[in-house]
């Protein structure tokens, strides 16, 4: 056999040795009653929350952006 050939069984891998030990014992869980209640918002009385609109996919998103570059190039002079 050549020394540049590739062996067609190449030696295995030392086989992984595992934990035998027993698995411990599962953390006691907390029941959902005991847990506390989630964070709310509160917001001051009469301010408006502002909306955001998604925008859409990227390609509309580059396109609005590429058409507003050329409206303000074509305004600057």
């Amino acid at each position: 056999m050549d020394s540049n050939s590739v062996s067609p069984m190449p030696e295995l891998a030392p086989i992984a040795e595992f934990d035998k030990s027993p698995p411990s014992p599962p953390n006691e869980e907390v029941p959902m009653d005991d847990l506390p209640p989630p964070p709310t918002i509160s917001q001051a009385e009469g301010k408006k929350i502002k909306v955001l609109h998604p925008v859409g996919d990227l390609h509309e998103l580059i396109a609005r952006a590429s058409h507003a570059a050329r409206r303000d190039v074509g305004t600057a002079s």
